[in-house]
């Protein structure tokens, strides 16, 4: 795919590792998500027994609305993953784990761990919660908002099928982003 942008051709980056697409969207998460979101990198704070074998890229916390605010389980893959062999089965890990009390009490203890030692994380839920507690409305929201963000790099062809077929797992609470990256010598556009 090409852009034009000023009279300039900025040509299609195709991410060859998840990793650099990981990192692209760790470095811009407010550009992405928006100013009013906290996004929680998990893969190296995570152990796999937390969330069922299996670790997200990260956690998203929209808090635009702060009486209703959304969480979101982040899923970060590029497109030339195997779709029923990488994917499938790590978006259906979360839905299990979305469904198992102990599992979930067991995340509200890590996130709030992964955001009480860290001064900036818990300086902007504080910016937030202004006078509430952050244990309580870290549980509450998990509880009340199961929602998983699936960022990839391109469409998947298999993904509109089974959104439609499974309406109540992937149709209900998978929302998918496509993030695509041009360049044009140093100059990028995501």
């Amino acid at each position: 795919m090409i852009m034009f942008q000023n009279n300039r051709k900025f040509l299609e980056y195709k991410y060859p590792l998840e990793e650099e697409l990981e990192r692209d969207i760790l470095s811009n998460s407010k550009l992405f998500f928006g100013d009013n979101t906290i996004f929680i990198e998990a893969k190296r704070k995570l152990e796999t027994k937390t969330m069922g074998g299996t670790i997200p890229d990260g956690f998203l916390f929209d808090l635009s609305d702060i009486d209703n605010p959304e969480f979101y389980i982040v899923e970060i893959e590029i497109s030339s993953h195997d779709f029923y062999k990488h994917i499938f089965p790590q978006i259906t890990k979360f839905f299990a784990f979305f469904k198992n009390n102990k599992s979930q009490s067991d995340l509200v203890e890590k996130i709030f761990s992964i955001v009480n030692s860290n001064v900036e994380l818990k300086s902007e839920f504080k910016n937030y919660l202004i006078h509430r507690e952050i244990y309580k409305f870290i549980k509450d929201v998990i509880e009340n908002s199961q929602n998983i963000l699936l960022i990839i790099d391109d469409q998947i062809d298999e993904l509109p099928e089974i959104i439609s077929t499974y309406t109540d797992t992937w149709g209900k609470t998978v929302k998918p982003l496509i993030l695509r990256k041009f360049k044009n010598e140093n100059e990028i556009i995501i």
